[in-house]
């Protein structure tokens, strides 16, 4: 369980994201994926940017396979919207900040 409060000033605690650090810009993007699409852990762990789309109104993450619980045979979408008004708070900003940043670690996959 989490104090929602608590966890929501560790953002804009932060610097800016392309000033983070790869490590500190991953917990970061962990954190935004985790709160602001409220979904079991189990499918944020399926995440896969080979599935995912980005536009102006945000990312939108096709699951792949089945869940644990999905009883028809649709494939699952977790979409998360563009928070403008605070880019600290912004899981798309951070998500692509995370993009650019671990394209070289991410070589050859995608």
């Amino acid at each position: 369980m989490w104090d929602i409060d608590i966890v929501l000033k560790f953002p804009p605690s932060q610097s800016v994201n392309p000033d983070l650090d790869l490590k500190t810009l991953t917990k970061k993007l962990a954190i935004l994926l985790a709160i602001a699409a409220p979904k079991r852990s189990s499918e944020i762990a399926r995440l896969d940017i080979r599935f995912m789309q980005i536009n102006n109104e945000g990312a939108k993450f096709q699951l792949p396979g089945l869940s644990k619980t999905q009883s028809d045979c649709n494939s699952k979408e977790i979409c998360y919207s563009k928070f403008e008004d605070n880019l600290k708070l912004c899981v798309v900003d951070c998500l692509q900040a995370y993009l650019k940043r671990s394209v070289d670690s991410r070589d050859g996959y995608v």
